[in-house]
């Protein structure tokens, strides 16, 4: 169980901290850090859809919200 009153460290890819796929929890977050020097996952993805070319669109209705 958590402890609403404790401070936690996270690490996640930014495409998650930014609230990607219907996650919403780390826009909320009250402080938010990078660090290091990889490439970030857009540039990976970016690079990596450059050399692919032609690609196809997912299926649709593949993300669905949750309910809570």
């Amino acid at each position: 169980k958590l402890d609403a009153f404790r401070l936690y460290r996270v690490a996640t890819i930014e495409i998650l901290a930014q609230g990607a796929d219907l996650f919403s929890t780390f826009p909320r977050a009250i402080r938010k850090t990078e660090k290091g020097t990889q490439p970030t996952f857009a540039k990976t993805l970016e690079d990596y859809l450059r050399d692919k070319g032609t690609i196809s669109r997912p299926e649709a209705g593949r993300l669905m919200p949750v309910a809570r």
